[in-house]
């Protein structure tokens, strides 16, 4: 494995995460999230706790990074989209399976699921242009 490639990959996918999460949550979905606002921490805590959320991101993209390498073949954005759907569907299963447990409508799960299949997706096409050769 190249190093240098596998640590670059990792950032660009915590990057191209990031980057999709605010547009997804925080301009796509935030009239659901204001609409729901009782089951969310106060907006003055969300700061605090942003380093959990950003590490966990950033945990993500490197576990990526290195499932990505296991099977990278060299085919370009494709392949990295082809890995995206496959790992985004994994994200976006998780995220809808809080669904039954929080009370939150039924359109902000499916928002969950969707935006972890296209996160994946994301992250994937931007492991694919890193790791290229």
């Amino acid at each position: 494995m190249n190093t240098q490639r596998f640590v670059l990959a990792g950032i660009a996918a915590f990057a191209a995460m990031m980057v999709f999460n605010f547009l997804w949550h925080g301009v796509l979905l935030e009239g659901q999230y204001m609409a729901t606002m009782s089951l969310w921490r106060p907006q003055d805590q969300m700061g605090a706790y942003f380093p959990w959320a950003a590490g966990t991101t950033l945990l993500l993209g490197f576990v990526l990074a290195f499932l990505f390498t296991r099977h990278y073949e060299a085919k370009g954005i494709g392949e990295g989209a082809r890995f995206g759907l496959y790992t985004g569907l994994i994200i976006g299963l998780m995220a809808f399976n809080s669904y039954p447990y929080i009370a939150i409508p039924l359109i902000l799960g499916v928002g969950w699921f969707v935006g972890g299949l296209l996160q994946g997706i994301v992250a994937g096409v931007a492991l694919s242009l890193v790791y290229k050769q």
